[in-house]
Protein backbone atom coordinates (compact mmCIF):
# COMPACT_ATOMS: atom_id res chain seq x y z
CA UNK A 1 0.00 0.00 0.00
CA UNK A 2 1.33 3.42 -0.79
CA UNK A 3 1.30 6.69 1.11
CA UNK A 4 -1.15 8.15 -1.09
CA UNK A 5 -3.81 5.81 0.43
CA UNK A 6 -3.55 7.99 3.54
CA UNK A 7 -3.80 11.24 1.93
CA UNK A 8 -6.64 10.30 0.24
CA UNK A 9 -9.84 12.19 1.76
CA UNK A 10 -12.60 10.18 0.34
CA UNK A 11 -11.22 6.48 1.46
CA UNK A 12 -13.89 5.49 4.25
CA UNK A 13 -16.19 6.85 1.64
CA UNK A 14 -15.57 4.80 -0.83
CA UNK A 15 -15.40 1.80 1.21
CA UNK A 16 -19.25 2.53 1.86
CA UNK A 17 -19.66 2.89 -2.12
CA UNK A 18 -18.77 -0.31 -2.68
CA UNK A 19 -20.52 -1.57 0.40
CA UNK A 20 -23.51 -0.46 -1.62
CA UNK A 21 -22.64 -2.12 -4.51
CA UNK A 22 -21.75 -5.48 -2.85
CA UNK A 23 -25.52 -4.99 -1.34
CA UNK A 24 -27.61 -3.68 -4.49
CA UNK A 25 -25.11 -5.44 -7.54
CA UNK A 26 -27.21 -3.89 -10.20
CA UNK A 27 -26.61 -0.63 -9.19
CA UNK A 28 -23.24 -1.92 -10.53
CA UNK A 29 -24.37 -1.48 -13.62
CA UNK A 30 -24.96 2.64 -13.72
CA UNK A 31 -21.55 2.67 -12.23
CA UNK A 32 -21.13 7.16 -11.39
CA UNK A 33 -25.49 7.30 -10.76
CA UNK A 34 -27.90 5.74 -8.12
CA UNK A 35 -31.33 4.90 -9.11
CA UNK A 36 -33.95 6.90 -7.67
CA UNK A 37 -35.61 3.65 -6.18
CA UNK A 38 -31.72 2.99 -4.12
CA UNK A 39 -30.72 6.61 -3.41
CA UNK A 40 -31.47 6.73 0.26
CA UNK A 41 -29.96 3.23 0.35
CA UNK A 42 -26.71 4.85 -1.04
CA UNK A 43 -26.55 7.94 1.22
CA UNK A 44 -26.92 5.81 4.33
CA UNK A 45 -24.13 3.98 3.65
CA UNK A 46 -22.09 7.12 2.91
CA UNK A 47 -23.10 8.75 6.00
CA UNK A 48 -21.28 5.75 7.72
CA UNK A 49 -18.63 6.28 5.40
CA UNK A 50 -18.39 9.69 6.07
CA UNK A 51 -18.67 9.01 9.71
CA UNK A 52 -15.70 6.63 9.85
CA UNK A 53 -13.69 8.97 7.92
CA UNK A 54 -14.28 12.34 10.11
CA UNK A 55 -13.73 9.90 13.04
CA UNK A 56 -10.20 8.26 12.13
CA UNK A 57 -9.05 11.59 11.75
CA UNK A 58 -10.12 13.25 15.17
CA UNK A 59 -8.21 9.86 16.33
CA UNK A 60 -5.07 11.70 15.28
CA UNK A 61 -6.67 15.10 16.99
CA UNK A 62 -6.64 13.52 20.13
CA UNK A 63 -3.44 12.75 20.11
CA UNK A 64 -2.10 16.01 18.66
CA UNK A 65 -4.12 17.58 21.76
CA UNK A 66 -3.06 15.91 24.19
CA UNK A 67 0.38 16.43 23.18
CA UNK A 68 -0.02 19.74 23.00
CA UNK A 69 -1.33 20.50 26.12
CA UNK A 70 1.37 18.74 28.27
CA UNK A 71 4.12 20.49 26.34
CA UNK A 72 2.73 23.39 25.73
CA UNK A 73 -0.79 24.66 26.57
CA UNK A 74 -0.71 23.79 30.15
CA UNK A 75 3.01 24.38 30.67
CA UNK A 76 3.41 25.55 34.59
CA UNK A 77 -0.46 24.36 34.98
CA UNK A 78 -0.27 20.30 36.88
CA UNK A 79 -4.20 20.59 37.32
CA UNK A 80 -4.57 21.12 33.71
CA UNK A 81 -2.07 18.87 32.66
CA UNK A 82 -3.77 15.87 34.89
CA UNK A 83 -7.26 16.60 33.45
CA UNK A 84 -5.48 16.88 29.77
CA UNK A 85 -4.07 13.33 29.76
CA UNK A 86 -7.77 11.79 31.25
CA UNK A 87 -10.04 13.84 28.84
CA UNK A 88 -8.34 13.26 25.53
CA UNK A 89 -7.80 9.38 26.43
CA UNK A 90 -11.33 9.47 27.21
CA UNK A 91 -12.44 11.23 23.64
CA UNK A 92 -9.76 8.64 22.08
CA UNK A 93 -11.28 5.60 23.41
CA UNK A 94 -14.94 6.66 22.30
CA UNK A 95 -13.99 7.66 19.01
CA UNK A 96 -12.31 4.43 18.75
CA UNK A 97 -14.92 2.30 19.75
CA UNK A 98 -17.34 4.74 17.65
CA UNK A 99 -15.10 3.06 14.87
CA UNK A 100 -15.79 -0.30 15.50
CA UNK A 101 -19.57 0.32 15.51
CA UNK A 102 -18.99 1.86 12.31
CA UNK A 103 -17.54 -0.58 10.37
CA UNK A 104 -19.60 -3.24 11.90
CA UNK A 105 -22.47 -1.74 10.97
CA UNK A 106 -21.10 -1.44 7.08
CA UNK A 107 -20.05 -4.99 6.96
CA UNK A 108 -23.80 -5.54 7.98
CA UNK A 109 -25.83 -2.98 5.78
CA UNK A 110 -24.20 -5.08 2.85
CA UNK A 111 -25.43 -8.50 3.43
CA UNK A 112 -29.01 -6.75 4.53
CA UNK A 113 -28.72 -7.44 8.29
CA UNK A 114 -30.19 -4.93 10.60
CA UNK A 115 -27.58 -2.85 12.43
CA UNK A 116 -29.23 -1.57 14.70
CA UNK A 117 -30.81 -4.91 15.88
CA UNK A 118 -30.24 -5.41 19.58
CA UNK A 119 -29.39 -9.23 21.20
CA UNK A 120 -29.86 -12.67 19.75
CA UNK A 121 -32.10 -13.17 16.99
CA UNK A 122 -34.25 -16.18 17.07
CA UNK A 123 -31.59 -17.27 19.29
CA UNK A 124 -28.62 -16.53 17.36
CA UNK A 125 -26.31 -13.61 18.17
CA UNK A 126 -25.89 -11.05 15.93
CA UNK A 127 -22.28 -11.89 15.04
CA UNK A 128 -22.76 -15.13 13.84
CA UNK A 129 -25.89 -13.98 11.90
CA UNK A 130 -23.04 -11.51 10.32
CA UNK A 131 -20.73 -14.42 9.98
CA UNK A 132 -23.12 -17.02 8.00
CA UNK A 133 -24.90 -13.83 5.81
CA UNK A 134 -21.28 -13.22 4.08
CA UNK A 135 -20.57 -16.88 4.10
CA UNK A 136 -23.76 -17.48 1.69
CA UNK A 137 -22.02 -14.15 -0.28
CA UNK A 138 -18.80 -15.66 -0.26
CA UNK A 139 -17.43 -12.57 1.23
CA UNK A 140 -16.15 -13.86 4.30
CA UNK A 141 -13.11 -11.70 3.88
CA UNK A 142 -15.24 -9.14 5.34
CA UNK A 143 -16.04 -11.15 8.70
CA UNK A 144 -12.56 -12.22 8.73
CA UNK A 145 -11.05 -8.30 8.51
CA UNK A 146 -13.51 -7.01 11.27
CA UNK A 147 -12.62 -10.12 13.92
CA UNK A 148 -8.50 -9.74 13.59
CA UNK A 149 -9.48 -5.89 14.14
CA UNK A 150 -10.97 -6.51 17.21
CA UNK A 151 -9.08 -9.45 18.36
CA UNK A 152 -6.23 -6.89 18.45
CA UNK A 153 -4.80 -6.39 22.11
CA UNK A 154 -4.36 -2.45 21.66
CA UNK A 155 -8.10 -1.86 20.23
CA UNK A 156 -9.71 -4.63 22.98
CA UNK A 157 -7.78 -2.44 25.93
CA UNK A 158 -8.95 0.78 24.07
CA UNK A 159 -12.79 -0.51 23.80
CA UNK A 160 -12.92 -2.33 27.51
CA UNK A 161 -11.76 1.54 28.98
CA UNK A 162 -14.09 3.36 26.91
CA UNK A 163 -16.77 1.02 28.36
CA UNK A 164 -15.68 1.29 31.99
CA UNK A 165 -15.47 5.17 31.53
CA UNK A 166 -19.00 5.21 30.01
CA UNK A 167 -20.86 2.85 32.95
CA UNK A 168 -19.06 4.24 35.83
CA UNK A 169 -19.21 7.74 34.49
CA UNK A 170 -22.73 7.78 33.17
CA UNK A 171 -24.57 8.69 36.39
CA UNK A 172 -22.05 11.35 37.07
CA UNK A 173 -23.59 15.10 35.57
CA UNK A 174 -26.39 14.40 38.16
CA UNK A 175 -24.05 14.28 41.46
CA UNK A 176 -22.59 17.61 40.30
CA UNK A 177 -19.01 15.70 39.03
CA UNK A 178 -17.09 17.24 35.95
CA UNK A 179 -14.21 15.96 34.04
CA UNK A 180 -11.90 17.77 35.99
CA UNK A 181 -12.45 16.53 38.95
CA UNK A 182 -12.05 12.53 38.38
CA UNK A 183 -8.37 12.70 38.86
CA UNK A 184 -8.18 14.91 42.16
CA UNK A 185 -11.20 12.30 44.10
CA UNK A 186 -9.74 11.58 47.68
CA UNK A 187 -9.21 10.04 49.63
CA UNK A 188 -10.77 6.82 46.47
CA UNK A 189 -10.79 8.26 43.27
CA UNK A 190 -13.12 5.45 42.57
CA UNK A 191 -11.97 2.32 40.74
CA UNK A 192 -10.44 4.50 38.12
CA UNK A 193 -7.47 3.58 37.00
CA UNK A 194 -6.43 6.06 34.63
CA UNK A 195 -7.60 8.75 37.23
CA UNK A 196 -5.85 7.03 39.89
CA UNK A 197 -2.29 6.84 37.68
CA UNK A 198 -1.95 10.81 37.22
CA UNK A 199 -3.63 11.67 40.78
CA UNK A 200 -0.38 11.69 43.18
CA UNK A 201 1.98 12.40 39.70
CA UNK A 202 4.48 15.40 39.89
CA UNK A 203 4.88 18.20 36.83
CA UNK A 204 7.67 16.11 35.54
CA UNK A 205 6.20 12.68 36.42
CA UNK A 206 2.78 14.00 34.63
CA UNK A 207 5.14 15.26 31.80
CA UNK A 208 6.25 11.69 31.43
CA UNK A 209 3.03 10.18 32.11
CA UNK A 210 1.70 12.29 28.92
CA UNK A 211 4.18 11.29 26.57
CA UNK A 212 4.28 7.99 27.37
CA UNK A 213 0.19 8.15 26.51
CA UNK A 214 -0.02 10.17 23.66
CA UNK A 215 2.26 7.39 22.06
CA UNK A 216 0.38 4.77 23.20
CA UNK A 217 -3.03 6.01 21.30
CA UNK A 218 -0.97 6.81 18.72
CA UNK A 219 -0.08 2.98 18.28
CA UNK A 220 -3.49 2.61 18.21
CA UNK A 221 -4.12 4.48 15.00
CA UNK A 222 -2.09 1.87 13.12
CA UNK A 223 -5.24 -0.93 13.56
CA UNK A 224 -7.57 1.55 12.05
CA UNK A 225 -5.74 2.46 8.95
CA UNK A 226 -5.29 -1.53 8.91
CA UNK A 227 -8.96 -1.99 9.31
CA UNK A 228 -9.86 0.39 6.35
CA UNK A 229 -7.26 -0.49 3.85
CA UNK A 230 -8.14 -3.99 4.04
CA UNK A 231 -12.12 -3.38 4.35
CA UNK A 232 -11.36 -1.67 0.87
CA UNK A 233 -9.13 -4.36 -0.95
CA UNK A 234 -11.39 -7.06 0.12
CA UNK A 235 -14.76 -5.29 -0.47
CA UNK A 236 -12.79 -3.78 -4.51
CA UNK A 237 -12.32 -7.36 -4.96
CA UNK A 238 -15.64 -8.74 -4.65
CA UNK A 239 -17.02 -5.15 -6.92
CA UNK A 240 -14.31 -6.31 -9.35
CA UNK A 241 -15.52 -9.77 -9.49
CA UNK A 242 -19.09 -8.79 -9.71
CA UNK A 243 -18.72 -5.94 -12.44
CA UNK A 244 -16.78 -9.09 -14.68
CA UNK A 245 -19.16 -10.58 -15.43
CA UNK A 246 -22.28 -7.84 -15.79
CA UNK A 247 -20.44 -4.78 -16.82
CA UNK A 248 -19.81 -3.56 -20.33
CA UNK A 249 -15.90 -3.12 -21.54
CA UNK A 250 -16.51 0.41 -20.81
CA UNK A 251 -18.10 0.46 -17.82
CA UNK A 252 -15.95 -1.97 -16.46
CA UNK A 253 -12.84 0.30 -17.53
CA UNK A 254 -14.29 3.22 -15.12
CA UNK A 255 -14.48 0.86 -12.02
CA UNK A 256 -11.13 -0.15 -12.30
CA UNK A 257 -9.79 3.18 -12.79
CA UNK A 258 -11.89 3.98 -9.36
CA UNK A 259 -10.55 1.51 -7.83
CA UNK A 260 -7.46 0.59 -8.93
CA UNK A 261 -5.17 3.30 -7.36
CA UNK A 262 -5.83 2.25 -3.43
CA UNK A 263 -6.39 -2.00 -4.17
Amino acid sequence: MTAAWDEEWEAWPRVALLSFWLRFPAELGQFGKTSEARKAERDRFLRYGLELEATERDLSECVNELSLACETLYEGNLTLKKFAVVYHTDNFNVRLHKISENAHTLVALTVGLNPGARGPVGGIPLKEQLRRALSKRRILGLSEVMTEFENSDIIRNAIEARHAFVHRYRDEPARGFGARDRYAWLPEPKDDPLAEAVRLLSETGIDLYGKQRAEGLAAAIEPVRTLRRRLFTVAAREVLRLGTGSLAPDRMEELKTYIDPFV
